[in-house]
């Protein structure tokens, strides 16, 4: 029993601390090729490339290795810490078949929690890939004087202009980014005058003398403004009075009327049978903003000694004429002679 004992040591000390991470979680759980959990499959670990058995472990410690093939539970799972190797895994079911060969499974980088370096120790072989800058077109390698570099695109350097500072100038006084306006075109501003508009070079101009509010009598009115003020004559009429006092005159508006017929058209003999016509005017109106009224002058005699009882419907208006539509309210013909319209503008 005892010349056992070196062989043990030496596997544990083999073993002992060995650098472990999880594939991906602690307990790995596993499903056959029908999606059901892998109960009882067999997981086999072996050095990457090879059909060299190599050992997986129950936890971090590293020191107590599962079995290998590892056989998974009920659940299709199992603990499965690698070690720092690269492994070959592969996953047979209870009948002996593969379900699947895994390669070149990378364990962690010593002295890690994971498979990047840790921020403090550890080492890099090979060549490192630096950053760099692409531009797709031939743009300049710097910015304009004055200018700052404020980034980069696919086309070259972007560039920016940095915040005013110092003294204002031209129209401005005091200090950028917050200059005052001290003259318009060369006018300094007014501060405490009252603004009344621009002059001709487009300066501000103020308020200039008073006007004295000591009148009394007729002088109030705005007629003695004037020495002889304006007055409407004829059919015009003040709307109002000017500065200088003179009449602000208007001419009253006086409505403009217009008349046109038409030979009237035959209905059929339907009840409520429509025809349209069109009557014209003698002159035309600047516009169609008039009313107009047309009705049947002369209305043929239907059977019986009775009138036709139509209706004269104004359908449009144009400025030079009128489309109406005449509807008979019998079963007669009815063709009244003359279609009279009367139109009136404001």
């Amino acid at each position: 029993m005892l010349r056992w004992l070196p062989w043990s040591i030496v596997l544990l000390c083999a073993y002992a601390g060995a650098q472990v991470q999880p594939i991906l979680q602690p307990h790995q759980t596993f499903v056959d090729g029908s999606g059901s959990p892998c109960a009882g499959c067999s997981l086999y670990s072996y050095a990457a490339g090879t059909t060299t058995p190599h050992p997986t472990y129950t936890d971090a410690s590293g020191l107590v290795q599962n079995t290998n093939p590892v056989i998974l539970d009920a659940a299709g799972g199992a603990n499965i810490w690698p070690d720092t190797s690269s492994y070959k895994f592969v996953l047979v079911d209870t009948s002996g078949t593969t379900l699947w060969t895994v390669d070149n499974v990378k364990g962690p980088i010593p002295g890690s929690s994971g498979p990047f370096l840790p921020l403090t120790g550890g080492s890099l072989t090979g060549a490192l890939a630096a950053p760099s800058f692409q531009f797709t077109g031939a743009t300049s390698e710097s910015c304009p004087v004055g200018e700052f570099v404020e980034g980069w695109g696919t086309s070259g350097w972007i560039c920016n202009t940095p915040g005013l500072v110092g003294a204002a100038g031209g129209d401005l006084s005091g200090t950028y980014p917050n200059p005052v306006v001290a003259q318009i075109n060369g006018a300094a501003v007014p501060t405490s005058a009252t603004l009344v508009g621009t002059n001709a070079s487009k300066q501000l101009v103020t308020q200039t003398g008073t006007i004295s509010n000591n009148t009394s009598g007729n002088a109030a009115t705005a007629t003695a403004l004037a020495a002889s003020p304006t007055q409407c004559t004829g059919t015009d009429y003040a709307q109002g009075i000017a500065a200088n006092g003179n009449a602000n005159c208007h001419t009253l508006s006086v409505p403009i009327i217009k008349s046109g017929t038409a030979a009237g058209c035959t209905t059929g003999s339907s009840s409520y049978d429509v025809c349209n016509v069109t009557v014209s005017f003698g002159s035309s109106f600047s516009d169609t903003g008039y009313a107009v009224s047309c009705s049947a002058v002369d209305s043929n005699v239907i059977g019986g000694g009775s009138s036709d009882a139509l209706t004269v419907t104004v359908l449009s208006k144009a400025v030079g004429s009128v489309s109406v539509a005449i509807q008979t309210q019998r079963s007669n013909t009815a063709s009244p002679s003359e279609i009279g319209c009367v139109a009136v503008h404001p």
